[in-house]
């Protein structure tokens, strides 16, 4: 007899436990709807380019950097509306190269305080093709309130083979907004 109580006691178990996962799947799928249906801009990426506000006005066309591997030209610096305190450094990369190369931002530094610039998918890059993927860094972090107060952005550019290994690292570029 005792053997057979704990087999329902284990039945008990498992409905419960079965129970409370179902209510917290559906708690969070519920919750995760009023908060998109809130604000479905913040998690809209493809909405990025009719909400941005440009104050860079027209980009210099002339390369910040280029050599014989990559060739580097400011576009513009942008921000999102829906996210506050962001911004993004948008840059056109052409890679020269004979191979395929990752582009990273160091050494980010905004007004003179330093930052981190990143983006949330590594700039890759075909032999013979470009990107212009925008680095994202959040000024609401360096005492500025918002994007005109931006004066200067400085920043290295990293650029790796498929393996990581380091193919150059440039100086330090500056872009004046």
């Amino acid at each position: 007899m005792k053997n057979k109580g704990n087999l329902s006691f284990g039945k008990r178990l498992v409905v419960t436990i079965g129970t409370i996962a179902i209510c917290l799947i559906a708690g969070i799928a519920i919750l995760s709807t009023l908060i998109n249906n809130g604000d479905s801009k913040a998690t809209d990426t493809s909405s990025l380019a009719a909400n941005k506000v440009t104050t860079s006005g027209k980009a210099d066309t002339s390369p910040l950097y280029e050599d014989k591997l990559i060739k580097i030209t400011y576009c513009e610096i942008f921000e999102v509306p829906s996210i506050k305190g962001a911004c993004y450094l948008r840059l056109l990369v052409e890679n020269k190269s004979d191979k395929k190369i990752t582009v990273y931002l160091k050494d980010a530094y905004v007004n003179d305080m330093a930052t981190f610039m990143g983006s949330g998918v590594p700039m890759t890059i075909e032999m013979g093709k470009k990107s212009q993927q925008p680095f994202t860094f959040f000024y609401s972090n360096l005492d500025i309130s918002k994007m005109s107060e931006i004066k200067n952005i400085q920043f290295k550019v990293w650029i790796t083979d498929e393996n990581t290994k380091t193919l150059e690292e440039t100086g330090t570029l500056k872009v004046t907004p």
